[in-house]
């Protein structure tokens, strides 16, 4: 597998617990940001930022419906995608969202981190059509972008819609968002994790931008996508 040096997508971190309908305030440095600022941003007003979710949005139109209407602030200004492949899926893959040049193609993830992606898919004897793919943001978000409750109602309503058999999680923004837990990526990694609303099992690896940055991450990446295929197979390590 080639890995190129460096792309232009950075890993979020958290800093600030992760509680359960809790707002988190994200910082930005580019298209997508870098960490979570230790510092509160001023709050956004709730109807020009995040309107309530919709209480059943239980159909990929609904959902699609609903990103196109705008309701998220920083979706509408820089556009917004609920995900790609197929949405009958075993597995699923979350990432922390699209970046502005992936959005332009119509993708979750673009430019050299989607080769690698590919590769490791293809490794998997997989394709990017043949899983689902999404981020826990449906937009390259701004610096006074909030992760509110109603960006983990959507990813909720997805996962129950798509029922996936697995749920692999590139990143510890990710992985953290995904089961609500301050641990840190070597600690979710070393896990054995389950969603919070199913009993999908979660794997949470390492994002695709530290495998380019970090080639020698691949040996560890490739332990946990294994636990995932034998996760997927109900077969024992």
């Amino acid at each position: 597998m080639n890995i190129l040096k460096e792309i232009g997508i950075q890993q979020w971190r958290l800093r600030e617990p992760l509680l359960s309908g809790e707002q988190q305030t994200l910082g930005a440095s580019g298209d997508v940001p870098h960490q979570i600022e230790d510092q509160s941003v001023q709050q956004v007003d709730r109807e020009n930022a995040m309107q309530e979710t919709p209480p059943q949005l239980m159909s990929w139109d609904a959902l699609q419906d609903w990103l196109d209407k705008g309701n998220c602030d920083s979706c509408r200004q820089g556009g917004a995608l609920l995900g790609e492949g197929s949405r009958q899926a075993d597995w699923l893959f979350l990432v922390d969202a699209p970046n502005t040049e992936a959005l332009k193609q119509s993708c979750v993830i673009g430019g050299r981190a989607r080769s690698l992606y590919q590769s490791i898919l293809l490794a998997l004897d997989l394709s990017v059509e043949s899983v689902y793919t999404t981020g826990v943001f449906k937009c390259a978000p701004s610096e006074d972008a909030m992760l509110t409750t109603a960006c983990q109602e959507i990813l909720n309503y997805q996962i129950e819609l798509l029922d996936p058999k697995i749920i692999i999680c590139l990143g510890e923004f990710s992985g953290q968002t995904l089961v609500k837990s301050n641990d840190g990526l070597q600690a979710l990694r070393e896990q054995q994790l389950q969603c919070l609303h199913s009993n999908v099992p979660v794997v949470v690896s390492h994002s695709l931008a530290d495998l380019l940055q970090t080639p020698v991450l691949k040996a560890q990446a490739w332990r946990d996508f294994k636990k995932a295929m034998h996760a997927v197979s109900n077969t024992p390590l």
